[in-house]
């Protein structure tokens, strides 16, 4: 009886999700037709393949992460119907979220064991609306899944206080260190790597120590978001977070990895895309590495349209030479 009533709770969202390939409309605006959009490409066979194939995967990983473009509310669906799928396989994981933070973690216990935790009720608890993240609706599937299976839902991510204090001190307190144990496993391309991606998040206009103590902040991050996702190894966890952090290559699946070596990791990428990138390889170069840097990657049409970069040069112009070292807020 456990088991049918698990599995009524999923097929509604399993259903729902059947269109998520194609969906009519999507939510997202721009470049609904190009030929990726839909899609998912398994960057070890360099083939297309199908949901099921994913899910195959999915439901035998220990840790699922699926990553996100956090303006993409198409990509908030995938990432329902993910661990809706893993649930529906006959699995439990717990759900772990960057979007949540450790000083989070009472509200959350407080609603998860007050017997009538609703959606509302959890976005009330964790005080989602003065978190900076985007709006609750758009999270709303995902946190109900795990509320309507009565999965455990944890806090992944540091206080951003804490980090912000990283990035402008570049300092880490010594018992943080110890406790990461992984903060120290990027190599010196890896590194560079990361440093780069910071450089054109902020358009190129950060300071050279500025960065250098953002992907710091960065490393801290993945190292902490690993450590807490190492916790639920028994029963396995689906973890959601913006792409750079479930990426192989130096996101939190190297920290996962240099923990649990055997561990089974799953990691989908949701990439949005570009007009003129009509094969899956040419967006490696998009993320400033060598190859595509998840398991899979699903495809989605754009949900904007303007270059954030053009807007911040746009900007400076407005306000004159003396703001042109300034850079855009994040």
């Amino acid at each position: 009886m456990k088991r049918l009533a698990l599995a009524a709770a999923v097929v509604p969202l399993l259903l729902g999700g059947c269109s998520l390939l194609h969906p009519s409309p999507w939510h997202s605006r721009y470049d609904r037709d190009h030929p990726l959009v839909g899609r998912f490409w398994n960057t070890r066979t360099q083939q297309f393949v199908d949901w099921n194939r994913v899910v195959d995967d999915a439901a035998r990983a220990t840790y699922v992460l699926v990553g996100e473009d956090h303006e993409n509310r198409d990509h908030h669906e995938l990432q329902a119907r993910v661990l809706a799928a893993v649930v529906a396989a006959g699995r439990r994981p717990a759900l772990l979220m960057e979007m949540l933070d450790t000083r989070q973690s009472q509200g959350i216990e407080q609603c998860l064991s007050s017997g009538n935790c609703s959606a509302q009720a959890f976005r009330r608890s964790v005080a989602w609306d003065k978190s900076g993240w985007p709006r609750w609706s758009w999270y709303a599937p995902i946190v109900g899944v795990a509320l309507a299976n009565r999965l455990t839902i944890a806090a992944a991510n540091l206080p951003r206080d804490r980090l912000r204090a990283i990035a402008r001190h570049g300092t880490v307190a010594p018992e943080l260190v110890e406790q990461l144990q992984t903060l120290d496993i990027l190599d010196e391309d890896l590194e560079r790597q990361l440093e780069e991606d910071i450089r054109a998040s902020h358009c190129h206009h950060a300071p050279e120590k500025m960065v250098a103590n953002m992907a710091l902040a960065q490393r801290v991050r993945d190292a902490h978001m690993a450590e807490v996702l190492s916790r639920y190894s028994q029963e396995g966890a689906v973890f959601i977070a913006g792409n750079g952090h479930v990426r192989t290559d130096r996101g939190v699946p190297l920290h996962l990895l240099a923990r649990e070596p055997s561990a089974a990791i799953v990691a989908i990428g949701a990439l949005e895309v570009r007009h003129e990138l009509v094969a899956p390889r040419q967006y490696a170069a998009l993320l400033h590495g060598n190859r595509l840097p998840f398991d899979y990657v699903w495809f989605s049409p754009r949900a904007g349209n303007t270059d954030p970069c053009e807007e911040f040069r746009k900007q400076l112009e407005r306000m004159g030479p003396k703001h042109s070292a300034k850079t855009p807020s994040t």
